[in-house]
């Protein structure tokens, strides 16, 4: 049996271990009429691309606003 190679990352205040070599992926979905686009954007870009993978089903809104920013940033997605 292989022994999988786990990699520390600091969650809050929890240091937590994953798969190393391979992003998280962080799932965003939301509200069609959440009033903040800002507040998403702020929130994709406190992340690390390379170490994160957005995955969002794209539907206009909360979805689609994070698609775009983590696009510009270079996420994978």
């Amino acid at each position: 049996m292989m022994r999988k190679t786990l990699e520390p990352f600091v969650d809050g205040k929890r240091v937590r271990y994953m798969p190393k070599g391979r992003p998280m992926r962080i799932a965003v979905v939301g509200s069609r009429m959440y009033p903040n686009p800002g507040q998403v954007a702020e929130y994709i870009m406190s992340l690390k691309p390379g170490k994160v993978s957005i995955v969002s089903g794209a539907a206009p809104g909360v979805d689609s606003w994070a698609l775009h920013v983590a696009d510009l940033l270079g996420f994978e997605t």
